[in-house]
Order: structure tokens, then sequence, then C-alpha cells
């Protein structure tokens, strides 16, 4: 049976923190962190400030209590200026008692207000976005930043605790090797909400030219040449530099442009020789005009103007902006699109470098050491994870956004068929951060209703083909680096990420001549990249060994437990 020992293990000299956590501007950072170190005054690392409190906490509480918290506004930008607005978070507050002062960072320079709010020593009682510390969560807590929650989600959160319980096989991706934690989770139910991202192509266009739906690489390339020279397509093949790091495309050569393990071996895409095959189809597509020439500079804008005024053929979406919004937007009758699987390289292949995100998402939230009332921070960000609180984190306000029938929440025609005609998305990120993420169980039921036009099912399906495959391959790297590790790798990791980033945009433009190739891995030899791979090697075989059996199946749903 599954015991909560594990949240009230004391802190040991040398804790280890979860996966690596990267910078590019090591030097800011530098800077920052000295500062940071000399405004913490009395901060000591390693103090357990957690579990030192008293007494239940209990909703609505009799007295209102105020928290600030600090979190992006992400894809709720340019629908609401302050997550205030949000019907979910005014139902919380009615619920709760505890009113929330937002801070919203600026959007396109995220780390850099999360440094100077580090640096200044004044923080607020919740952030999320602690990714951004450099160092990981771990050495945040030991610099006096957020509190260890471990008592505190022992006392305070007993339905987070529960869920724990429930699908312990969750714990892996959320404590580090002692056992601490340090956040409240973002979860995700079943495959409809991992499965939200794929390559989409003009649907109409496809049978125009009776051509089938593409699988291989040598089909995209074919496909898209007869986009540009039959459909006149501007853009056949729109995609941003993001795009082209994604696995969708990457991984039909066989690895990720990031760290990835093969047959129980740590690598580093940009550093594997079939990455130069990868780089000879970009730049096969940018000098033949097949991918978009302006990749590096593309913006949302420009995105769905090219999509929406028959300029692109193809490009990489989700299932609710990428494919609903579109077929919301379009004045097009003919206007239609065709999700496509994963292409591989050769008809047969499997995708297997990863077709699922993972259950546990990037939107979680730390309780820092400024925070007074930590156990009620504790308690608000738990009701989130309870039946009722789940219900309003991904529907928002009942008799407004959704309605109980027969026991399944259902989105009203506020949303589903706006009398103004604003797409779903939109009126959804006025009610509810389902339609974005945060700290909360992602709930199936949210993704039916959402994802409910054929064509989104169908994406599901066909965007998952290889997901058993990449489970079953675990390229996914996990392991966990010590403070001694981060010391030895973050710097040369920092320079050797710039370098690589640097030569994947002149390898594609012809700045630099894929002849050079063998030249470019030498220098990222000399930058000692063998070195961080062994350390990163042995903080993966230290997951193992604790980890055997860390896998979560792929069609685990664990928003069941708000329908048991």
């Amino acid at each position: 049976k599954f015991r909560f020992s594990l949240f009230t293990q004391p802190l040991k000299k040398g804790d280890t923190m979860r996966r690596h956590l990267f910078f590019k501007k090591a030097c800011i950072f530098t800077v920052i962190l000295s500062l940071a170190v000399l405004s913490f005054g009395g901060c000591k690392g390693g103090d357990d400030t957690a579990g030192t409190f008293d007494g239940d906490v209990s909703f609505p509480l009799k007295e209102p209590v105020t928290l600030t918290y600090w979190v992006p506004l992400g894809g709720s930008v340019g629908v609401i200026d302050d997550f205030s607005q949000m019907g979910m978070y005014k139902e919380l507050e009615k619920k709760t008692n505890v009113k929330i002062e937002f801070i919203h960072p600026v959007e396109s320079q995220l780390s850099e207000q999360f440094n100077i709010m580090i640096a200044s020593g004044t923080y607020p009682d919740i952030i999320d976005g602690m990714s951004y510390y450099s160092g990981g969560l771990t050495k945040a807590y030991n610099d006096g930043i957020i509190v260890r929650l471990n008592d505190l989600i022992d006392r305070y959160a007993p339905n987070l605790k529960k869920i724990y319980e429930t699908y312990p096989a969750l714990l892996p991706y959320v404590l580090d090797e002692n056992g601490d934690h340090f956040v409240f989770p973002s979860l995700k139910g079943g495959a409809v909400l991992r499965q939200g991202n794929g390559p989409i192509f003009r649907k109409d266009w496809l049978e125009k030219l009776n051509l089938s739906v593409p699988e291989t690489i040598d089909d995209w390339t074919n496909t898209l040449r007869a986009f540009k020279n039959n459909m006149n397509a501007k853009r056949p093949l729109i995609l941003t530099t993001k795009d082209l790091k994604k696995d969708i495309l990457i991984g039909a050569f066989g690895i990720k442009y990031d760290f990835y393990v093969d047959n129980g071996k740590v690598k580093y895409g940009p550093y594997e020789q079939n990455y130069k095959e990868y780089l000879k189809l970009l730049k096969q597509w940018y000098d033949e005009g097949l991918l978009d020439k302006e990749f590096g500079t593309l913006n949302t804008k420009m995105i769905d103007s090219s999509i929406l005024n028959n300029e692109g053929g193809a490009y990489i979406g989700v299932l609710g902006n990428g494919l609903q919004r579109y077929l919301t937007l379009t004045t097009d009758p003919s206007f239609a699109l065709q999700p496509v699987p994963y292409p591989v390289l050769h008809k047969g292949d499997s995708q297997t470098i990863e077709t699922l995100a993972s259950i546990v998402g990037s939107k979680n939230c730390a309780i820092t050491t400024a925070c007074k009332n930590p156990e009620i921070a504790a308690a608000w960000l738990d009701y989130a994870y309870s039946k009722e609180g789940s219900l309003i984190c991904n529907f928002g306000v009942e008799g407004e956004s959704y309605t109980m029938e027969n026991g399944y929440p259902t989105f009203t025609k506020l949303l589903t068929n706006n009398p103004e005609g604003k797409p779903f998305s939109t009126m959804g990120r006025m009610y509810a951060r389902s339609f974005s993420v945060g700290p909360f169980v992602l709930d199936t039921r949210y993704g039916e209703q959402f994802f409910s036009m054929d064509v989104q099912k169908e994406a599901v399906d066909v965007w998952g083909k290889y997901a058993k495959e990449a489970e079953e391959a675990s390229h996914e790297y996990l392991g966990t680096l010590n403070p001694d590790e981060i010391s030895q790798t973050t710097s040369k990791m920092n320079q050797i990420q710039t370098y690589a980033d640097e030569y994947f945009i002149k390898f594609i433009l012809g700045n630099a001549s894929l002849d050079e190739f063998d030249r470019y891995l030498a220098e990222m030899k000399n930058m000692k990249m063998d070195e961080i791979l062994a350390v990163y090697q042995q903080a993966y075989d230290r997951f193992i060994q604790k980890y055997p059996n860390y896998k979560i199946p792929y069609d685990t749903d664990i928003s069941e437990i708000y329908r048991k």
C-alpha cells in the first residue's frame, strides 16, 4: 500500500532536484543571482517552514484572506487582461473567501521578469513559473525562495494526496530523489488531452490534387511541391523555428532536439549524425521555397493570415486553435483541414520518439517563503484538485458557462455556439484555465466537448497512431541532476545550446555549409559535450535504479477519479 511517509522525510545535504532546467543567458543570471543572494538577508536554505502550523483550514474562510500570485497569462492574452476577470477565479473566491491579486509578467519577457523578481528579494505568495529558476526547485528551496511542501501537502492537501495515492506512478515525475515535494502540479486526464499537437494539411487541396494523406518524408516533399506549383501556395509549409525543433518532424530521424534515451543510452539530438540528415531536409525545403522563408520571424497574426487566405498548405497546430478556431473563422465554404500522422522516413516505419505529452505538465505552482499564510495557500491550491474545485477549474461557472446534465458537466451555448460568433476557445478562456492549462487535473470531459468536431476526434487518433510504440521505446529523458552535477554542466550546456541554436539556423539558410557538419560536431566535443552526456547518463541510471517501473500507461486517465 502506498504510504505518504515520502512527504515527511527530512531534507538531507546534497538533495537532488528535478530534471535539468537551463537558461541560455548564463551571464545575466550570474549577476541576478548575486543580487538575489544579497537580498535574501537572513534566509536560510533548508529551513522547513512547512509543518509549523496548527489547526484546520475550512472553506469558505470566516475572514477573507488575500494571496498574491505570479503567473503568465499564456493563451489568455488578448482575451482578458487579468485572471481576476475569469469566471473560474471569481467562483473560487466565492467558494473559499480567498482573494487573489494576480501579477502577470509580459509574455515576451517571462524569464527576464522572473529573474528581476527573484533578484529583488520580494516575492508573491505563489509562483507559477519556477521552471525559470536556474538550478531547479531544490536549489530554489535551499536558496530560501520556496517552501518544501511535504508537511503542507500531508496536512492541508487531502485532494492532491488522494490523487497520488490512487496513481502512485505520478510520484517519480513530481518528487525529487529524496521524496521532497515542491509544487502543486498541472495534471492531464486522458489521451485526448495529451495528444493535442500535430501536423495539419489542407484537405480540400489534397482532394483537388487527388493526393493521399502524406505518411513519409518523401510524401511530405511531393505534397508540398504540389501545393506550391498547382495551388500557388506562397507558404506551402508554415512552421516557426520552434515548430521545426518539435519531435513531430525531427522524430522521423529517430532523434530529439534535446536529451533523449536510446536503448538506455543518453544522447543529445544536435550531436548525432542523424541530425545532419534532418538539416539536409530542411535546407532542401527552404531552397525550394517549400518551407516558409520567414520561419524565424513568423508570429501568430502572420500564420493566421496565411492559413485563412489560401497562402499556406500545411502547418503544425493544436486541436483547439489549430483546427477548431480556423474552421470557425474561415469564410471559405470549401476550406477543410486534414490532420496527418507524424511523418516517418519509410513506409511501414513507426515514429517512436514521442507522440503524447506528459501527464504532468509544466504549469506548476510553488509557495514562497514570503507567504504569511502558507497553510491557506496550500489548502486553496489543493481545492482545485477536489471534485467541486475541478469542475470550476475545468468548466467555469455553473449556470453560465456549463450546466450539469445527468451528472455530466456540459458547456452552454454561450461557449459552444456564441451569439456573437466568438470562437469556443475564446469564450472558454473567459471562464476557465482548462482552455490553456493550470495547476489542477485537466478533465477528459472538457476535452470531449472542446474537441467535439469530427476532425478533432480524427486528429486524436491520427496523431496518436504511434503512441503505444513510443511508450514502449522509452525515449524520454527523466534523469535528475544533483547540485554538483548542475554546477558541472549548466554553464557548458548553455554555451552548447546557444551554439546548436545558432548553427541550426545557419545550416538551413545556407550561411554555413553542411560540409562543415563534422567540424560543427568537433566543436561541440571541444565544448565538453561528451562529459555532459556522461553526467546525464549517471543521473538517468540513478533514476532508473530508483524508479524501475516509472512508466505511466499511455491510456491512463487520472480525471476518472472525479467520476467514480
